[in-house]
């Protein structure tokens, strides 16, 4: 049970930090910097579109390099599928607060 209250308060807090990083305009993560870069180059609106396809490519890659060492699906479950999906509509959804509360502009 402590598990999944775990995940579900992660699921909550990480994309809060990733969008308060995406409008202060601080230096963002990786995924945050590549999913702007791609949203900018491809004149997308489409958010969670965009990150879950970059979380999917990473997790697809995380699994062949699994399968060739031998690991198999290693510790990718259910909960990193979850996650790949959820993650992208979570950071729109506080980036649509904060625009809403007069933090951000689109």
């Amino acid at each position: 049970l402590e598990h999944i209250a775990g995940f579900i308060f992660g699921m909550l807090l990480l994309p809060l930090g990733g969008s308060l990083i995406i409008i202060t305009k601080l230096p963002a993560a990786v995924y945050d910097e590549l999913m702007l870069a791609v949203m900018s180059k491809t004149n997308s609106t489409r958010l969670p579109i965009v990150r879950s396809i970059i979380e999917l490519t990473v997790i697809l890659i995380a699994l062949i390099i699994g399968i060739i060492g031998g690991i198999g699906t290693g510790r990718i479950g259910a909960g990193t599928l979850v996650f790949a999906l959820v993650i992208g509509w979570m950071i729109r959804f506080y980036l649509t607060l904060f625009e809403r509360m007069g933090l951000y502009e689109t």
